[in-house]
C-alpha cells in the first residue's frame, strides 16, 4: 500500500494513525535514498514511499474506539558500519510504533441525549451556550471596551519611546484574552514587543503610565518570574509584559494592522535575554493552540465551560498542585480534535468521559501534529503544544492528580442528569469532609498581597512532604486563602490543607506531622525561604486541626483583591519608581549578556547583582565618591568580602568528604522554566553549566546565593 492510497473499504471504519497525527509529514518507512539497506532491493528510481501502517479502528468496537495519540519511526539509524564504509539498517523497512488511546462507550454519555442541541442550532446558540453568557461572558461592548485599553495603553506606550529615533512598538493580548475565554472579572494579559532594551522601556514606560490620568494603581512587579507593570483602566486590571526583541522588523511588520497576531518565524532564541524567551514561548503555545482547534466558536465554548466546572469543584490552580488554566486548554483543544463534527453539548460530555479514563503517567495529552514529544516522568503529562516542549502541569502531586480523576469521573456520570445551574453550582461538601486539616495563618502589616502569594507558591512543596508519611494519605489544599471575620487582626488570612486516610480505621491525627509542619513554618518565618522581600512584620503559624477547630467552623469569607489593597505596599514617588525600576531591569541586562557570553567570568561592569528571574532591588552596588569601592549590603564604606564561585561550592560538597551531599540541593536558572531546584546528586553539570547556580542548601538552609552575596559553606 503507498503512502497516497486510501485504506481500502475493508478497513474504511479504521484510521491511520500516522495521517492522524502528522497530516504534513510523509512519514516514509521505505527511503532507499537514506537507508542503504531498502537501496540494495529498491529498483533504479529509489522512490521512497510509506508502505508500512498502524491503522486503529474509529467507530465503536464492543463499546470502545481507538484514538492515536502518539506515532513515531523506529530503525532509522544503521546498527553496523562496514569496512567498505557501507551502512547496515535492521531492515529495508522502519518500524511504525504507534500509542493508541481507548475511549469508554461514547453510547454511555446519555448527556448527548439528553440535552442534545437541535440539529438547526449554532455552537453560539445551543443552551450550554445561553447559560455560558449568563456567567461572566463578555458581551460584544465589554470586548470593544477591552479592544479600546489595549489600544490606549499602546499610544501611550509608543508616546512613550524615545524621539530621535523611535523604536517600533506593538502589543498583544496573552492568555485568556488570546484565545478568547475571558471574562468581565478576568486580567486583561499582553505582551509588549519592541527593540528597546529592558532598563530604557521601563524607565520610559513607567514614568508615562503613572502620569496618564487614565492608568491608575501602576506598580512594578519585579519578583513575579516574568516582570510585570500592573495597573487599573476604569475598573478593569491590566497585566502587561515585555520582551525585547532585536529582530522587531521581521518579527512583525509595521503595516500590519492586525491587534493580535505575530510572525515568531524570525525570531532567533539565541538573541533572547531569558525573561525575553519565556515571554515568547508563552505567546507560541497560544497561537498554536488557537491553530490546532478545528473549530475555535466550538473550542471557546468547551473551554469557558470547563474552566467554570473546574472552579466549581475546586481543582483551578497550578500553584496548588492542580490544573491551571493553560492545561485545561490543552485537554479541551485535545477534545475538539477528537470529535470534530459533534455539537457543543457532546463534546462537552466526552471532555469527561475521555478524561475520566486516561493514563495521564502513561499516555502524555498532547495536541494531535505536536510531533513526537521526549519521555516526560510524572504522574500527570500535559505537554505544550510549542517547542520546546514541557510539561505544563508540573506542580501536580499524587492527591491532587487522584483528585482531579475522581471529579473526571463524577461529571461524567451527571452531566446532562441536570440542569446546568445544578451542574456548575460550587460545591465544596467534599472538602468540608475531612476530620482534620493543617491550617496555615499568614498576616502582615505590610506588603500581604506578596507575603500571600509567597506562603501559596509553597503550599505543593508541604503537600508532597505531608504525603511522604504514609502510601494512603490524601491531601487536599484548597484553592484560595479564606478570612475569619473573628480574628482580631483584620490582615490575617488561612490557607487550608485537609488531610485524609484511605485506609480503613485509619486518621490523620496517628500521623507524625509535627516534624514537616515545624520545618514549614521555620522556613518562612526565618526569610521566607530565601524569599528577598521577607520583614519581620510577616507572621505564620501552621498546625493540625480538628475539624471543630479549622476556621471553617467559624463562617469564613473568601479573600478578595478589595481585601488585600489596604496591605498593599505604598508607592514610591514617580521619579523615584523610575530610578528603582531602572535599576532592576539593568540587572536583568546583566544577567542576559552573561547568559549569552562564552566565557564565565562576567564583564567587571556586568558582575550579577541578582538573578534574571528572581533580582533583589537592593541599591548597594554604587561606588563611594571618596573611596572609589563598592559598597556592601551592610557597609557601604567597605569593600565586598569575595563570594567563592558557584564552580568552587560545587566541587567542594562533592569531593570534601566531611559533607553529606545527601543534605544539599542546588537551585539552578533554568531558561524556560525559571529557578529549578534538585537534590545535589541528581544535578548534572556536564548538561548544565555551573554559572546557572544560583542558590546551594544544606538541610534547608541557605549556605551560598548568588543573589543575596551569602557565603556560609567555608565557614562550617
Amino acid at each position: 500500500m503507498g503512502d497516497d492510497e486510501a485504506l481500502p473499504g475493508c478497513v474504511s471504519t479504521y484510521v491511520d494513525s500516522w495521517k492522524t497525527l502528522f497530516q504534513s509529514s510523509p512519514g516514509y518507512t521505505y527511503d532507499p535514498s537514506h537507508n542503504e539497506t531498502a537501496a540494495i532491493t529498491s529498483s533504479s528510481n529509489h522512490v521512497a514511499r510509506r508502505f508500512d501502517r498502524v491503522i486503529a479502528r474509529s467507530s465503536l468496537l464492543d463499546g470502545k474506539c481507538w484514538t492515536p495519540t502518539a506515532a513515531s519511526l523506529f530503525g532509522t539509524e544503521p546498527c553496523l558500519k562496514l569496512p567498505s564504509g557501507r551502512s547496515v539498517y535492521p531492515s529495508d523497512h522502519y518500524g511504525v510504533l504507534s500509542e493508541l488511546s481507548l475511549c469508554v462507550p461514547l453510547c454511555s454519555m446519555n448527556a448527548a441525549a439528553t440535552v442534545a442541541t437541535p440539529a438547526t442550532a449554532t455552537p453560539a446558540t445551543s443552551p450550554l451556550a445561553t447559560f455560558l453568557q449568563t456567567c461572566g461572558s463578555l458581551s460584544p461592548s465589554q470586548k470593544d471596551k477591552r479592544d479600546r485599553i489595549l489600544a490606549e495603553l499602546c499610544d501611550c506606550v509608543t508616546t512613550a519611546m524615545p524621539k530621535d529615533e523611535p523604536p517600533p512598538v506593538k502589543i498583544v493580548p496573552v492568555g485568556s484574552s488570546f484565545l478568547g475565554v475571558d471574562t468581565y472579572e478576568s486580567d486583561i494579559d499582553c505582551l509588549c514587543v519592541s527593540t528597546l532594551s529592558r532598563s530604557a522601556f521601563f524607565s520610559a514606560v513607567l514614568p508615562a503610565l503613572r502620569r496618564n490620568e487614565q492608568f491608575t494603581s501602576v506598580q512594578y512587579i519585579s519578583d513575579a518570574l516574568v516582570p510585570i507593570i500592573r495597573m487599573s483602566v476604569n475598573g478593569t486590571r491590566v497585566e502587561l509584559q515585555y520582551a525585547c526583541v532585536p529582530q522587531f522588523a521581521q518579527v512583525t511588520p509595521l503595516e500590519n494592522s492586525n491587534l493580535k497576531y505575530l510572525s515568531l518565524a524570525a525570531v532567533d532564541e539565541h538573541s533572547l535575554d531569558a525573561v525575553s524567551l519565556i515571554c515568547f514561548k508563552g505567546y507560541a503555545d497560544n497561537l498554536q493552540l488557537e491553530q490546532a482547534v478545528p473549530d475555535l466558536e466550538k473550542f471557546q465554548l468547551l473551554l469557558k465551560a470547563v474552566r467554570l466546572w473546574a472552579k466549581a469543584r475546586g481543582i483551578y490552580s497550578n500553584k496548588c498542585g492542580f490544573l491551571g488554566g493553560f492545561a485545561w486548554s490543552i485537554l479541551a483543544a485535545r477534545v475538539c480534535q477528537m470529535f470534530p463534527n459533534d455539537d457543543i453539548e457532546a463534546i462537552f460530555a466526552k471532555f469527561f468521559a475521555v478524561f475520566a479514563a486516561w493514563n495521564f503517567a502513561k499516555t502524555p495529552v498532547t495536541l494531535i501534529g505536536t510531533g513526537v514529544v521526549p519521555k516526560m516522568d510524572a504522574r500527570f503529562v500535559v505537554v505544550s503544544p510549542a517547542k520546546p516542549y514541557r510539561n505544563v502541569t508540573r506542580n501536580s502531586f499524587r492527591s491532587s492528580v487522584a483528585i482531579i480523576v475522581d471529579e473526571l469521573k463524577k461529571a461524567q456520570e451527571c452531566v446532562g442528569a441536570m440542569t446546568w445551574a445544578d451542574f456548575f453550582r460550587t460545591d465544596s461538601e467534599r472538602f468540608h469532609s475531612y476530620s482534620h486539616y493543617v491550617q496555615i495563618r499568614v498576616a502582615s502589616s505590610e506588603n500581604l498581597a506578596g507575603w500571600i502569594g509567597r506562603v501559596e507558591s509553597r503550599l505543593v512543596f508541604l503537600c508532597v512532604q505531608l504525603e511522604q508519611l504514609a502510601p494512603d494519605v490524601l491531601v487536599h489544599p484548597l484553592t484560595a486563602p479564606l478570612r475569619d471575620p473573628t480574628d482580631a487582626d483584620p490582615s490575617a488570612c488561612y490557607f487550608l490543607i485537609g488531610l485524609a486516610r484511605t485506609s480503613q480505621g485509619a486518621s490523620p491525627e496517628s500521623l507524625d506531622t509535627l516534624p514537616s509542619l515545624q520545618l514549614f513554618e521555620q522556613s518562612m518565618a526565618k526569610d521566607g525561604h530565601g524569599w528577598a522581600k521577607k520583614t519581620v512584620a510577616m507572621s505564620i503559624v501552621v498546625r493540625l486541626v480538628s475539624r471543630r477547630e479549622c476556621v471553617l467552623a467559624r463562617n469564613p469569607l473568601p479573600l478578595t483583591e478589595v481585601d488585600l489593597a489596604a496591605f498593599a505596599e505604598s508607592e514610591p514617588e514617580p521619579a523615584a519608581a523610575a530610578c528603582a525600576d531602572a535599576a532592576v531591569s539593568m540587572e536583568y541586562e546583566a544577567v542576559a549578556r552573561q547568559q549569552r557570553s562564552r566565557s564565565r567570568t562576567p564583564e567587571p561592569e556586568d558582575e550579577p547583582v541578582g538573578s534574571g528571574i528572581f533580582p533583589c532591588t537592593h541599591a548597594s552596588t554604587k561606588k563611594d565618591k571618596k573611596s572609589g569601592h563598592r559598597a556592601g549590603p551592610s557597609s557601604p564604606e567597605t569593600k565586598k568580602s569575595r563570594l567563592h564561585t558557584s564552580e568552587e561550592v560545587y566541587h567542594r560538597v562533592k569531593w570534601d568528604s566531611s559533607y553529606n551531599a545527601n543534605e544539599f540541593t542546588i537551585s539552578y536558572l533554568d531558561r524556560f522554566l525559571g529557578l529549578m531546584e534538585v537534590p545535589f546528586n541528581e544535578f548534572d553539570s556536564e548538561t548544565i553549566p555551573l554559572h546557572r547556580v544560583w542558590i546551594f542548601k544544606r538541610n534547608g538552609e541557605t549556605v551560598w546565593d548568588r543573589e543575596r552575596r551569602i557565603d556560609l559553606l567555608y565557614h562550617y
